[in-house]
This record gives C-alpha cells, sequence and structure tokens, in this order.
C-alpha cells in the first residue's frame, strides 16, 4: 500500500495505491472498529490521497485528475483536472481549498465547487429550472421535484406522469412540464408558504398532444410548446390550444420565449426560427351562444355580445 491518510476528525482511514502505480481503487475504514466503509475505483492507477474537510474523498490518479468522492455513496462529486502528472495532495483544514503536487515542479491550487447533493431521483434529471430561490427537476423517472437547494431531500413532487419529464417551465402564474407521453401538464405555481409546504401537487390542466412534448416556455398568457411533430402549439390552460406555428420540418426540440412575446425555436432540421404569435389574448365572452364581434376603427376596443347559458338575458362587455 503505497498511501495512506486519516480523516481530520479521525473517524476514518483510507488505503490506495502500489509502488508501481497500477491500483485503482482506493479502501476505506473506521478508525474505531475497522469496518469497511467503502471501495472507491478511481478509474485510472491512484497516485495520492488525502480528505477534505467534510470528511469526503481526494484521489490524484494518473490521468492527471483529482476526484472527489462521497463516502456514503460512493459517487464522483466533482473532477479537477491538473496538467502535469500528480505526485502528491494536500487539502487545507477547515477549507474548500487543496494543493496538488504535479511532476512540472509545479504546485497548483484547487478549490472544490459541489456545495450539496440532492438525492432522489431514480433516472436521469432532464431538466431544471429556479423557481425564486427554489429549484425544480423533471426526471426521466416521471417525476417532478420541488427544492431547496441547501436541503438534500425534495420539498414537493409534482404527480401525474409515469414517463420522462423532458422539460420544465415556471412562469408568473403556472408550473408546466412537457411529457414523453404526449403530455403537456399545468400546476399552479404556489403563492404562499402554505401552499409550497404541500407535499404532492396535482396538475390543473393536462393537454394532450399527438406526439411526445420535448420542450415547453411561456410567453404572455400562453404556454408554448415543442414536440416531435414538426409544430409549435401556442396553448392556454383554461381555453386549450388556440395557434399553430408550423415551418419547422422535424421535430420541435426547443422553444424560448422573449419578453415581447415573440417565440424561438430549435428543431432537429437544424433551423432556429423565429416567431411572432398572430393572437395577443383570450378572453372569456359569455357562456351560451351567439356571440358577436365589433371592433372600433383604431383595432384598440373589442365589443362582444353574447347570449348567457339557459337564459333569454344577454351580456355586453367591451375590453382594450
Amino acid at each position: 500500500v503505497r498511501h495512506l491518510a486519516v480523516s481530520g476528525d479521525g473517524q476514518y482511514i483510507v488505503a490506495a495505491g502500489d509502488p508501481a502505480v497500477t491500483q485503482s481503487h482506493a479502501h476505506v475504514w473506521t478508525v474505531a472498529d475497522g469496518q469497511p466503509v467503502a471501495d472507491i475505483d478511481a478509474t485510472a492507477a491512484i497516485t495520492a490521497v488525502d480528505f477534505s474537510e467534510d470528511n469526503s474523498l481526494l484521489v490524484a490518479s494518473s490521468d492527471r485528475q483529482v476526484r472527489r468522492f462521497d463516502l456514503t455513496q460512493p459517487l464522483a462529486l466533482e473532477t479537477h483536472t491538473i496538467p502535469a502528472a500528480i505526485t502528491s495532495l494536500a487539502a487545507l483544514p477547515d477549507s474548500r481549498v487543496f494543493l496538488s503536487g504535479a511532476a512540472d515542479k509545479q504546485l497548483y491550487r484547487s478549490q472544490w465547487c459541489l456545495e450539496e447533493l440532492l438525492t432522489g431521483h431514480e433516472g436521469a434529471v432532464l431538466a431544471l429550472v429556479f423557481d425564486s430561490d427554489d429549484l425544480i427537476s423533471g426526471g426521466q423517472d416521471g417525476t417532478v421535484r420541488r427544492w431547496d437547494p441547501l436541503q438534500s431531500e425534495p420539498l414537493q413532487t409534482y404527480t401525474g406522469s409515469t414517463v420522462a419529464v423532458n422539460d420544465v417551465h415556471v412562469s408568473p402564474e403556472w408550473i408546466a412540464t412537457a411529457g414523453a407521453d404526449s403530455m403537456l401538464r399545468v400546476y399552479q405555481r404556489p403563492a404562499s408558504p402554505e401552499e409550497r409546504a404541500v407535499a404532492a401537487v396535482e396538475p390543473i390542466a393536462e393537454l394532450a398532444h399527438p406526439a411526445a412534448v420535448r420542450s415547453v416556455t411561456s410567453t404572455g398568457p400562453w404556454i408554448v410548446t415543442g414536440c416531435e411533430d414538426p409544430l409549435i402549439r401556442i396553448r392556454h390552460p383554461e381555453v386549450g390550444e388556440v395557434e399553430r406555428l408550423a415551418g419547422h420540418t422535424g421535430q420541435v426540440i426547443s422553444v424560448a420565449g422573449t419578453q415581447d412575446g415573440r417565440v424561438v425555436s430549435g428543431g432537429t432540421d437544424n433551423t432556429a426560427r423565429q416567431w411572432s404569435p398572430s393572437l395577443r389574448d383570450v378572453q372569456r365572452a359569455s357562456p351560451g351562444p351567439g356571440v358577436r364581434l365589433a371592433a372600433d376603427d383604431a383595432g384598440r376596443r373589442m365589443l362582444v355580445i353574447g347570449q348567457e347559458t339557459d337564459s333569454e338575458a344577454g351580456s355586453v362587455a367591451v375590453w382594450m
């Protein structure tokens, strides 16, 4: 065994490497009773080891990489590349800083970056978006979760999907998810600490598409989706689909909304396109039939006349 190190709190000991520099495994035990804690594969021959201040393990390898491992997983949290072969390693006490001694006669000062590992998804994490100080993630396991980035457990789970969630978007009013099951799901965005504390949140709308939904965004009152067919669909959670934008010849795999109401899209046809939707807003007229519309000459006001459901009474609405 070529390399030994003891953690700063005296709880763990690690042994790794050999004089011939061929071994890639580091073995960790508890000091108190010698129980094995982790068998870590660094994927390349180990040249140095040390514990960081949080008892994660720093491992230097012959591939010029310093990897930081979480002992409880064991999982590589992050990797740092050094320009030359690493011959020694030391972590500064009570600090994120570590030093790498290298064969090029240099000492390299580095700092590990990862603050928290958020665990819970059982497949690849496909989408991430911030909602104020919270983080919302969508996964291949079909779950959508809300996190406090400083905690390791999710605050909320958004239900409804059982297949991959390809994208997540947060608007001022809604949270929308793009599903591989061809569904756009819309959830009410929590408006208070009490709503944020609800463990499971059900969708307020589920809007079907003819193929898997790959991307979702919003612009103004609209939710915009890109689909595995060539169309961009513009929808309102309460009204449904209101417009389609055609032009792509392949799957629409990314969409983004602009502050001035336009839509930008990217597709598998190797094009990026900018659109100006023709519809500006949707207002509910009357619950009954017989709606008539009129606009003033300047086009700034719209008059709506409609008959109420199951009534001879009517309604008149003027919108600016």
